[in-house]
């Protein structure tokens, strides 16, 4: 018999930043948010060959947001006082409540995450229908898979798993 094949929803994938201070708070209310990553590649010259081989150095990631600005809301007033600061340390997390390995659901204590260290730089607020702050986390550090607890605000590394 077949499986059914499912879908894993958007929803089902959220951004944390934790600050300094351990607090985690969750990235919502967004209009834009990705993670991208930009390729460092070394192609040689070799006069001899007609396909010239391409060799992945390193990769940058960056991840980026936009969200309303929403109050009372510990993220927008986090932002907002940070408007002025530049390369905030920050730890970037992000969980997904569906463990996509065994096929089944995660629970809130136990999502599925990796997380890296960042320096966060927040712009302007941006006025028009709805004021927006726009933040950009570039990715300082290797990932570190594991689980959070999103109820505790926890992260705990997965010691059988090497970082990739």
């Amino acid at each position: 018999m077949a499986e059914t094949k499912r879908i894993v929803p958007k929803y089902s994938m959220q951004y944390w930043l934790q600050f300094e201070d351990g607090k985690a708070l969750k990235v919502e209310e967004t209009t834009e948010r990705s993670l991208e990553a930009e390729a460092n590649d070394y192609e040689p010259d070799y006069l001899e060959t007609r396909i010239s081989p391409k060799y992945r150095l390193s990769t940058s990631r960056t991840f980026t947001f936009t969200k309303d600005l929403t109050i009372p809301e510990d993220l927008s007033k986090r932002l907002v006082a940070l408007e002025d600061a530049e390369n905030t340390p920050v730890t970037l997390i992000r969980t997904l409540n569906y463990d996509v390995a065994a096929g089944t659901p995660a629970p809130e204590t136990a999502l599925i995450a990796k997380q890296a260290t960042g320096a966060l730089n927040v712009d302007p607020i941006a006025d028009g229908d709805v004021l927006q702050m726009t933040g950009s986390v570039a990715i300082q550090s290797e990932w570190v898979h594991g689980k959070f607890n999103a109820t505790t605000q926890a992260f705990t590394p997965d010691t059988t798993k090497a970082s990739r």
